[in-house]
């Protein structure tokens, strides 16, 4: 028979029951546990208001916590002693419905769904019934107590149900409306789901109930079957609320009822599917009820189809059949398992996404805590637990990769107990490792090695035993670190004490121990054991001393390592020793608590760091150390488990933080008048291993130079920088603090942390003067930034002491590297030179547009883009303005005002220019346009592209077919900008700021027609192994623009051949004129060429090919020329005859489209739709040259 599943509910109500009837025992032997026990575990509601002779279904939880298995007599009788005189146990109940097995017997046990027996103990189950109302109206009690028949009634707690009953006029009870449940917005998509998959979300829906819910109903809909699915689980979040429900066949419904769900919660009900669900079976599922009450509205989630294939297959197990735990442990590991996915099925990673873990063992889940799921070193998850389980929900999906097995463990803090208690972590159901294919992000199809009890022996599998004595330590650390001298309260022994009565510590010995290297100190070097200061015992989780503090470990009891004899026990200068102390401060445990005891010291900044390590032990092996507060008697030392503990050995070091200049900001470098934050010098600061640092103080010192001379003074820093700010690891952190006329600037009542081992870079910015700097190269006006001296930082370790910091670069005081500062007449190390405003410099941008034939009546069309760099501060241009050249070729020795060219002003409708987001749109007047009122920004040390776009007017608005256009930006004719940070206006990008010849950028220059011909390859041009002989060697497409029709008058092809066998085949006396043609691909039948004569043969050279010359090129002057329509496109093929070509060894031979400038005349020749412009070449013709395919005989 399957085994039942433990269920996850809270023990309040048993608590508050239970309470009531507990009695004074006196103290005496522990009495053996009843062969016939139980614990409530869990209870439905009571019901709502019934009407007379209602029914309403009831159920109780409870464990099995006696020595005998439950069989069938195990049954919930009629009655309590609490109930009235005529409601005691064993008596014909009036809430008896017909299904009763008797009047004083309500039910039998059942796992939900059917009656079961065979109740181990440690196990649960539920007596669920029908309560049956009385007849008349009022408020009743029905009283319940478990019974074994034939045996005993088991303890009688009071169990029972209030039950109120209406006045005789049986209730309307409105049907549960949309407000009540509806679905969710985010419910699945329908889609197709895998065959064996766990955990598959099918719908989300909200439920928000006046009153609690106790039970839903949910019901498969759809061309599928209720055999498509093992089981229906719902969820709340990662939570399962009950155990998985199978789909009735019957009525293909599902009941999840024992709920105790209130308020506004959205919930999920999730699928396992069938192996053998059926190929393309169709299913959706929708809410039926709730309460007993149907849904007055449809909630229905969307539908899935099964698939063909299954999920992938994967196992989790146990890694270990158990081991112990000490009580009090922190940080114990109590859980180990293994994730297996290297079955052949797995073809993808797996993801790991929540895993929900039930506790079968003895120990009380308030005395787990601190719940962590790890994999090696790396947590994944952390958690609680709630009732008997603990869900893991991990932020980042843990990946499982396909072909490996991934081991995890669970570790908690044993925060109670005794000695023998268990913890018995197991996985209850498959859907509770939420385990999905990386890929399909389904649930795999988990195999459970890992459930309670697989080999059914009756215990769990997994079983970690907590071992003690009456009363028990467990070593937490700390681990093996540094410490630093000169600080206090540092924690040397972590130790969790537990016990299972009330005691008293009346007595605790602390060693203390000192070593250089691996041998113990002779006494004669016993001044470190009074540099040992104020030790004492503190309760961890509160911060209190509960024993102590001493003063000195030196004034301890000193003990030889070794008795020599000698003394009669007494230490010698020359023994080796080591101290102990016997604190009296008494302080209590309770029991089943667990006290986290540490041991604290200080050290002083006169102990020896070199070689030294220190470890301090808890000692309550004494005489009279444990007393029992129960029995009034001292516990004898062997009932402390282990009763010494010592400490960890720590070593011991110096604070330090070293000071390095950082390489920014750079030796030299520039600012401008008014600029904030300049970046003037930038440091180090590490902190050492052994101890945190903080800086509480720093002072800067400067000096200036006004006149270029070198001759740096503190007086005249204030008269180029008016204040400073500090930044750290890029924050700011103080500041602005002024200039002393003494060049001194003072940051108070910091609080810069740097942890130990860590680097914090520490940077001070400064504000430069609005009178500050000139325009020589390099500016006069310079300044530097230091730390003159380590006692200009103040800085202190983690316990608040003083110390002083060292240059890193040689571990001592700071020279002129750290001070950045030489001698009046050296420049700094880091200088910073202030001048008057920034530089702006312009030139074309490599991403300009290059020669292009546009249509007229385009619109953006990108002509030229202009890049300008701003250094030292950031610019705003105001003013730019473009001019159109007048000849159509550039010269940059001429002015903008020379280049203008009025003429093509007809072809142009506006000019727009853009710098990111920004925009500004322009008219041309006289050849020019001119922008003002502009914004555009230049970023400091960065550039900006300005890119100009024209809008060309049609040909019918004034756009003339032929007119060139070129534009023209000269950069000191009609431009301003201003220094964002000087506020200085410069009125040329040229790099002078001022009036002059200027730097020219130019575009492309762009030919305005009324329509551009494009010509391309077509995607089945001829291409690979060829026969030899007349057939297709090229296909090719020309478009015309929309803007007109394209008049085609001469086409020539390259070609480009290989002679192999040296046949002679592809020259002149061979290759004729006769040999090629050109068809429309629409009429393969009649060529566009009618004479051989409109064939033209070329060699290489341009000029014409001779019989013993190789054709290179072949030129078709077309007898009627060809139209293509505006907006339509045209394909020709050409056909050439290759007799004489190779197949062995191959020749090879191309056909292309040629460009101009090939041979003599046009190449592409083609006229444009205005009468005007005719036998135009195929300059700048989209795609030419336009390359055909190899062919290969």
């Amino acid at each position: 028979m399957a085994k039942l599943r433990k269920l996850v509910y809270s023990v309040a109500i048993f608590a508050l029951v239970l309470g009531s009837f507990l009695a004074y025992t006196p103290n005496i032997a522990k009495a053996a546990t009843p062969a016939y026990d139980y614990q409530l575990v869990n209870q439905s509601a009571y019901p709502s208001t019934l009407a007379p002779g209602a029914t309403t279904n009831v159920w109780i939880e409870v464990k099995n916590t006696g020595t005998a298995t439950w069989q069938s007599n195990v049954r919930l009788g009629s009655g309590s002693a609490y109930g009235a005189a005529n409601q005691q146990r064993d008596y014909s109940s009036e809430f008896a419905n017909s299904d009763w097995p008797s009047a004083n017997r309500a039910a039998g046990m059942t796992d939900g769904t059917r009656a079961v027996s065979g109740i181990r103990p440690g196990w649960h189950v539920r007596f669920q019934f029908n309560i049956k109302a009385p007849m008349t109206n009022g408020t009743y009690k029905a009283y319940f107590t478990p019974v074994a028949d034939g045996v005993t009634w088991m303890k009688d707690i009071g169990i029972y149900w209030q039950i109120t009953v209406s006045d005789g006029t049986t209730p309307v009870t409105p049907p549960v409306g949309a407000s009540g449940v509806t679905l969710a917005s985010d419910t699945p998509a329908a889609q197709t789901v895998l065959k064996g998959a766990t955990g598959v979300p099918y719908m989300k829906f909200n439920v928000n109930m006046s009153s609690a819910i106790t039970e839903i109903v949910v019901k498969r809909v759809g061309v599928g079957a209720s055999s498509d699915f093992s089981n229906v689980y719902l969820y709340d979040g990662a939570t399962r609320l009950t155990t998985g429900r199978s789909v009735s066949s019957d009525t293909n419904t599902a009941t999840f009822y024992g709920l105790n769900i209130s308020g506004a919660k959205t919930l999920t009900l999730k699928a396992e599917i069938s192996t053998t669900a059926g190929t393309s079976n169709q299913s959706a599922f929708q809410v039926l009820s709730v309460n007993g009450t149907a849904l007055s509205n449809t909630v229905q989630g969307n539908t899935m189809t099964i698939g063909s294939q299954n999920i992938a297959a994967a196992t989790i197990a146990e890694s270990s059949a158990g081991w112990t735990a000490t009580l009090g442990q922190v940080g114990a590991e109590i859980g180990k398992f293994t994730i297996d996915a290297s079955a052949a099925s797995v073809i993808n990673n797996l993801s790991l996404n929540s895993i929900t873990l039930r506790n079968g063992g003895s120990l009380s889940s308030s005395n787990i805590a601190n719940l962590k799921l790890k994999t090696g070193s790396t947590e994944l998850a952390t958690a609680s637990m709630s009732g008997d389980s603990a869900v893991f929900v991990l932020s980042t999906p843990y990946t499982v990769t396909k072909g490996q097995i991934k081991t995890f463990s669970i570790y908690g803090d044993i925060t109670g107990g005794r000695s023998g208690d268990k913890i018995s972590f197991y996985v209850d159901y498959n859907t509770d490792v939420n385990l999905t294919d990386s890929v399909y992000g389904f649930g795999v199809q988990l195999t459970n090695n890992w459930p309670y009890d697989q080999d059914g022996d009756g215990t769990a599998d997994q079983v970690i035993t907590m071992q003690g004595g009456t009363v028990t330590l467990a070593f937490n650390g700390p681990a093996v670190t540094t410490l630093a001298k000169n600080t206090t309260q540092n924690l040397f022994t972590d130790i969790s004490v537990t016990s299972d009565r009330n005691i008293t510590i009346k007595k605790a010995k602390v060693k203390m121990e000192i070593k250089n290297v691996a041998a113990y100190e002779a006494l004669a070097a016993t001044d470190n054991y009074d540099y040992l200061k104020n030790i004492r015992i503190v309760d961890l989780a509160t911060g209190n001393t509960v024993a102590g503090p001493l003063s000195t470990a030196g004034s301890g009891t000193c003990v030889e390592v070794v008795d020599n004899g000698g003394s009669g026990g007494v230490c010698e200068i020359t023994d080796t020793v080591y101290f102990t102390y016997e604190f009296t401060d008494q302080f209590d445990i309770a029991v089943g608590a667990s006290k986290r005891l540490g041991i604290k010291a200080d050290l002083d900044n006169a102990f020896t760091t070199a070689n030294r390590t220190i470890a301090l032990t808890l000692d309550l092996s004494g005489s009279q150390y444990v007393y029992d507060v129960g029995s009034g008697q001292y516990l004898a030392s062997t009932s402390v488990v282990p009763n010494t503990i010592s400490g960890n050995w720590m070593s011991v070091g110096a604070d330090s933080l070293r000071v390095a200049v950082s390489s920014s900001p750079a030796a030299s470098s520039t600012a401008v008048r008014r600029a904030s934050d300049v970046l003037s010098m930038g440091y180090l600061f590490k902190s050492g291993t052994t101890n945190s640092s903080k800086v509480t103080k720093l002072v800067f010192t400067g000096y200036g130079d006004l006149n270029g001379a070198a001759s740096y003074s503190v007086g005249e820093l204030d008269d180029i920088i008016t204040s400073v700010n500090l930044w750290v690891d890029g924050s700011k952190v103080a500041g602005p603090v002024s200039v002393g006329t003494d060049g001194k600037m003072t940051f108070n009542s910091l609080a810069i942390n740097i942890a130990a081992g860590a680097t914090a870079r520490i940077e001070v910015t400064a504000n430069i003067a609005s009178t500050a700097g000139d325009s020589t190269t390099p500016p006069n006006t310079r300044y530097g930034i230091g730390i003159n001296s380590v006692d200009d930082i103040t800085v202190e370790n983690a316990s608040g002491n003083s110390f002083a910091p060292v240059a890193d670069d040689d571990g001592g005081a700071f020279t002129a590297n750290e001070k950045n500062y030489t001698n009046a007449t050296t420049n700094p190390g880091k200088t910073i030179y202030v001048t008057s405003s920034g530089v702006l410099t312009s030139s074309k941008d490599a991403g300009s547009p290059t020669n292009a034939i546009i249509v007229a009546g385009t619109a953006g069309s990108e002509t030229t883009k202009i890049k300008f760099k701003a250094d030292y501060e950031a610019f705003t241009i105001s003013k730019l303005k473009l001019f159109i050249d007048a000849d159509n070729s550039f010269d940059a020795g001429e002015a903008g005002a020379t280049e203008k060219d009025s003429t093509s002003d007809g072809s142009i409708d506006s000019i727009t220019i853009t710098a990111g987001s920004d925009s500004y749109t322009g008219y041309v007047s006289a050849g020019a346009v001119s922008f003002t009122g502009l914004n555009i920004n230049v970023p400091k040390d960065s550039t900006t592209v300005i890119t100009a776009k024209i809008n060309y007017k049609t040909v019918a608005a004034g756009a003339a077919s032929g007119d060139l256009v070129e534009l023209v930006y000269d950069a000191s004719d009609g431009f301003e900008a201003v220094g964002v940070g000087s506020g200085y206006t410069v009125t040329s990008s040229d790099g002078t700021g001022g009036a002059g010849a200027g730097d020219v950028a130019t575009g492309g220059i762009f030919t305005v027609r009324k329509t551009v011909p494009t010509v391309t390859l077509a995607s089945d041009s001829p291409a690979g192994a060829g026969i030899p002989g007349l057939g297709n060697v090229l296909k090719f497409t020309v478009a015309a623009n929309a803007g007109g029709d394209v008049t085609l008058d001469i086409i020539t092809f390259a070609m480009t051949s290989s002679d192999a066998a040296s046949s002679a085949w592809n020259t002149g006396a061979n290759t004729t004129t006769s040999d090629f043609s050109l068809f429309d691909s629409i009429d393969m039948n009649t060529s566009l060429d009618t004479a051989d004569g409109n064939w033209s043969l070329f060699k290489a050279d341009g000029t014409a090919a001779g019989a013993g010359d190789v054709v290179a090129f072949a030129k078709l002057t077309l007898p009627t020329s060809v139209v293509i329509p505006a907006g339509q496109s045209k394909t020709f093929v050409l056909k050439v005859d290759t007799t004489g070509a190779s197949a062995n060894p191959d020749d090879s031979v191309r056909f292309d489209v040629a460009a101009e400038n090939a041979i003599a005349g046009n190449e592409f020749q083609w006229d444009d739709s205005d009468t005007t412009a005719t036998n135009l070449s195929g300059t700048n013709v989209k795609n030419l040259t336009v390359f055909g395919n190899t062919i290969t005989y």
